[in-house]
């Protein structure tokens, strides 16, 4: 318990510190932790893998686009505008502090989530049994934080988001994890997420569904995934969404009764840490995106 109050004040300090930081010196500073990081030289003018793109997108193309797309409380009018709100979870509400958490009024389950970074979530299956000093505790401290400073990754998309609590629906145990990576509309691969016996585990498939020889950051799936039927619907929505973008990743759930929902829109994924197994594929993907951003005429 305190370890975790040192953990959580010393995190602040650091949030702090970097949110002071000049923006001039941003390049240099994420430099200084992507090096430090991963053992490679940065360069921002000559680019050569994946994830030192996503770093330079986080400098130099950081659009109001995707600060409204990395909002998940915005990302719903941009969904409902132009996918339809059929592809969001229910909304039961959106609290500027965790004391407005209207929980008499609220079902049974729900899910409650910041909607300014990554990771910063409650799922509540059953609200009886639910420790509302500790979620206060969590959600207090969250709502403090300026998510682009947590650490020096500098994920800048979120850095204008006003943070506010949202309340949605719980869409299950059995969801079907389901992600998108695109460039320009073109789907570079799919990834599939399932958990068996609780661990995470990924395989990658093309647009046309076959298996590709290569995961990202989580232990392969060794077993056979059959096309979902869903498929071409998601395919549809990733290529629309992304048709103007170098790099975005759509990510869907899959529910029991068949009907698909938008979980987020990522830009910056793993921190654009990605472990590519076979490391190779950071290059790869990252030359499959320079070829299809060629073959639009894109400069970025």
């Amino acid at each position: 318990m305190l370890k975790d109050k040192v953990r959580k004040v010393k995190r602040r300090l650091e949030n702090k510190k970097y949110a002071a930081t000049k923006e001039e010196n941003y390049p240099k500073m994420l430099k200084k932790w992507y090096d430090s990081s991963t053992g490679e030289d940065l360069d921002f003018k000559n680019i050569e893998n994946f994830n030192q793109y996503i770093q330079y997108s986080k400098i130099y193309n950081t659009t109001a686009e995707k600060r409204e797309l990395s909002d998940k409380y915005r990302m719903r009018d941009f969904v409902k505008n132009n996918l339809g709100e059929k592809y969001l979870p229910r909304l039961y509400g959106v609290y500027k502090q965790f004391e407005d958490v209207d929980f008499e009024n609220l079902p049974k389950s729900f899910v409650l989530k910041c909607n300014h970074g990554s990771g910063m979530n409650a799922i509540v299956k059953d609200k009886s049994k639910v420790d509302k000093k500790e979620l206060k505790k969590e959600f207090s401290h969250w709502l403090k934080m300026n998510y682009a400073f947590c650490g020096m990754g500098l994920e800048l998309q979120y850095k204008e988001i006003k943070p506010v609590i949202i309340c949605e629906e719980y869409l299950g145990d059995n969801l079907v994890d389901i992600q998108f990576w695109c460039s320009y509309g073109e789907v570079l691969f799919i990834s599939y997420i399932k958990s068996p016996h609780g661990e995470n585990k990924k395989v990658s498939f093309s647009a046309k569904w076959e298996q590709l020889d290569f995961v990202t950051s989580l232990p392969r799936l060794e077993e056979k995934v059959a096309r979902p039927k869903q498929l071409e619907e998601m395919l549809d929505i990733a290529k629309k969404v992304s048709r103007n973008m170098k790099f975005i990743r759509l990510d869907f759930y899959i529910l029991d009764d068949g009907s698909v929902k938008i979980s987020e829109f990522t830009f910056t994924p793993a921190n654009g840490l990605v472990g590519w197994q076979p490391s190779e594929m950071n290059e790869k993907i990252y030359e499959q995106m320079m070829d299809i951003a060629k073959k639009r005429g894109a400069n970025e």
